[in-house]
């Protein structure tokens, strides 16, 4: 079960580019790091990249 949870999430959030690596990387660090630490940066073209992968998370139809 993991493991097919594994390979849709790398469907919706490839890793296969350093931006695309980073940009996961801060989407897992985003809940915490965003609210308690005060150097956590991240741009606006990362932003929206990676709501483009999260409305996919919630409409798999996209």
């Amino acid at each position: 079960m993991a493991k097919n949870y594994d390979s849709e999430l790398l469907q919706v959030f490839p890793i296969a580019t350093p931006e695309q690596k980073e940009c996961f990387e801060l989407l897992k660090k985003a809940y915490v790091d965003a609210r308690y630490d005060k150097n956590y940066k991240i741009t606006k073209e990362q932003l929206l990249y990676l709501l483009e992968r999260i409305e996919k998370l919630n409409n798999p139809q996209l």
